[in-house]
This record gives structure tokens, sequence and C-alpha cells, in this order.
């Protein structure tokens, strides 16, 4: 089996982990979101890991995430926070 192909921007890991928290910060759906999300990336990939509020929300971060450069895939393991 083959791995999926994906185009590599070279950016740096830390580049776009900084980038990402950086738009999360600063988007006014998300603000309040950045401290429970762990963000890890290599070549690429980012994996998303933590809980979030709402529904609403995790898709608002896959699309800021999804449209930032330099990523190619997108894992989200978020779980949304049960009320």
């Amino acid at each position: 089996m083959s791995k999926p192909t994906f185009e590599y921007s070279g950016r740096s890991n830390k580049d776009i982990i900084d980038e990402i928290q950086k738009a999360l910060q600063m988007n006014e759906e998300t603000a309040e979101e950045p401290d429970s999300i762990n963000i890890q990336v290599e070549d690429g990939r980012v994996h998303l890991a933590g809980t979030v509020s709402s529904l609403e929300i995790q898709e608002r971060i896959d699309d800021i995430v999804e449209n930032t450069h330099g990523v190619a895939e997108v894992i989200d393991d978020l779980v949304v926070e049960k009320i």
C-alpha cells in the first residue's frame, strides 16, 4: 500500500505551528480555544488533539488550519466538550 501524496511547502514545523496559533487567537470564533488544543506538525501534516466547545468551532478550526500556508494534510482528533 502506498502512502498518499501531498505537496510539501518546505516551511518549518515551528513556522506552521506559530501561524496556526496566531490565526486561531486572532479569529473571534476561536480566540478562546487555542489553550485546549495540541498542535503537532511534521512535514506539512498537522495533527490536532484536545477539546473544543462546539462542532462549529471544530469546523472553523479545521478551516483555519487547512488554509494555512504549508499545510498539506490535517488530522483532526479534536473532541467536542460535552456540557
